[in-house]
């Protein structure tokens, strides 16, 4: 049998984790560290999980409203617990909805849309249909996160999310077709020696050239240790790093 997930702390709220189809990663906590939302209003969180975009987002803008997304019924219960018990439960509103039909129900527009989708597109795909639902592109492909970003989105808005860099450049070439325009990326290395496994990028309806940056996170092979950027982007939401 396996073992409740524990909770992960981080240093303004906790993320509860039992009923989650994907559990807290690094995705998540690069995109909601590097993600631009100072000037934002409205934030939508596409496919939320266990509400953590939504929580670094609240504690990054002390103004900001964030509506969160998510498809699979635990998933959404328990990222409405950890919403709840946040010091932002009055700025952040949970649907347990598809965002097909997230779309059909929101009359209003986002200042900004995260989102750390599915990226096996092409992968193989396990037995377990929910980790399915969560790991591939089957409910929430990248043509459904435009099609909604085009209706949800704000014109002057932006769209921000974390891709494998395969999948990623195939956003890209993709999301020109939609009218979007990825104006700002950072490439992440895992540790000095390795490839690209990460691309962060900001999209809006401006097409500027992209502003290209990198981001190491490990030195080398040895435990903990990360680079001063690294440390610099996460210091606001991990305790010990």
């Amino acid at each position: 049998m396996n073992q409740p997930s524990k909770p992960f702390y981080f240093k303004k709220f906790t993320i509860k984790q039992d009923y989650c189809l994907m559990k807290v990663g690094t995705d998540s906590v690069l995109l909601g560290a590097w993600v631009d939302v100072a000037n934002a209003s409205k934030v939508l969180d596409i496919g939320t999980g266990t509400g953590i975009l939504a929580l670094m987002v609240a504690q990054r803008n002390e103004l900001v409203k964030i509506h969160a997304v998510e498809i699979d019924e635990q998933s959404a219960l328990q990222s409405l617990e950890n919403c709840k018990m946040s010091l932002w439960s009055d700025r952040i509103v949970v649907y347990h909805k598809s965002i097909q039909e997230f779309c059909k129900i929101r009359l209003e527009q986002y200042d900004h849309i995260i989102s750390n989708p599915p990226f096996f597109v092409n992968g193989t795909l396990s037995n377990d249909k929910t980790r399915n639902t969560a790991r591939h592109a089957l409910d929430l492909t990248h043509t459904e996160i435009l099609r909604s970003s085009d209706i949800l989105l704000k014109k002057e808005g932006s769209l921000s999310l974390i891709l494998p860099l395969t999948e990623g450049r195939e956003f890209i070439g993709e999301a020109i077709g939609f009218g979007f325009y990825c104006n700002n990326m950072t490439e992440v290395y895992p540790k000095e020696n390795k490839a690209v496994a990460r691309l962060l990028m900001r999209f809006s309806r401006q097409a500027t050239p992209i502003k290209i940056d990198q981001l190491i996170i490990q030195k080398s092979d040895e435990g903990n240790d990360y680079t001063e950027p690294y440390k610099e982007l996460t210091k606001d939401f991990y305790k010990i790093l």
